[in-house]
């Protein structure tokens, strides 16, 4: 997903506490071979809006996605509590000063948080995650 969405691996992804009630009405992305159309006029809103914003090709169920969907209020920002964020895993392509401006926030923080570093595996094609000290 690095490449996808966190700008070629020079981004940061947000870990979050998924116990909390922040994320208790994330909902599962469904994986399916095939595109189903969706019937304005034969469907609710719901299954609607679940074919349109929670299916995706199962070319992409390795990401195991959820995600959490507001439906009144439009598009915007959404606050969270401080402790909801446990974590921040930074891209393997991320530069010095990305890191250093999150471990300066990082430490200012009254909630504990974990730094992690992305890197790329030298045998497979894989991202590796690992904690930071």
């Amino acid at each position: 997903m690095w490449s996808h969405y966190a700008d070629s691996h020079k981004g940061v992804c947000l870990e979050f506490d998924g116990l909390s009630e922040f994320m208790a009405p994330a909902q599962q992305v469904k994986y399916s071979k095939t595109r189903e159309p969706i019937r304005a006029y034969h469907e609710s809103h719901e299954q609607m809006m679940e074919k349109a914003l929670l299916t995706k090709s199962e070319h992409w169920a390795y990401e195991d996605e959820y995600r959490l969907l507001r439906y009144e209020g439009g598009p915007g920002l959404v606050e969270f509590r401080p402790p909801n964020l446990t974590g921040i895993i930074v891209g393997a392509n991320a530069d010095r000063e990305t890191m250093e401006l999150l471990r300066v926030w990082i430490n200012e923080r009254d909630e504990p948080m974990q730094l992690y570093r992305a890197s790329v595996s030298p045998k497979q094609f894989q991202i590796v995650i690992g904690a930071v000290r």
